[in-house]
């Protein structure tokens, strides 16, 4: 999986323009920061599937799938590239398939 830039609240996950184009970003010449596009939103705080509690890490699978590592829920969620909710993995714990705290 490769990583991509991402901008996170405590509110909304929001993904930022990048995502589909493989993280790739276009420098300026002035030395000024890079310019993103909001693409689209979702999440809300909790933690019922598709909420977030501190999420910490974003990943975009071969297949478009975002993976989203949220920390304080200590699970990964799983999106379509269209950001419906798929499923969770993990859970608090030491040992296989177990978090303490995941993220990148």
């Amino acid at each position: 999986m490769r990583h991509h830039p991402l901008l996170f609240s405590f509110l909304v996950l929001t993904l930022l323009a990048g995502t589909a184009g493989c993280g790739k970003q276009e420098k300026t010449t002035d030395e000024s920061p890079v310019q993103y596009v909001l693409q689209r939103q979702w999440g809300t705080p909790g933690e019922r599937s598709g909420q977030f509690k501190e999420p910490m890490g974003i990943a975009v699978g071969p297949q478009g799938n975002i993976y989203v590592a949220d920390a304080r829920n200590r699970r990964v969620q799983k999106f379509s590239p269209a950001g419906v909710f798929i499923k969770t993995f993990g859970a608090s714990g030491a040992g296989p398939g177990r978090f303490e705290k995941p993220v990148d």
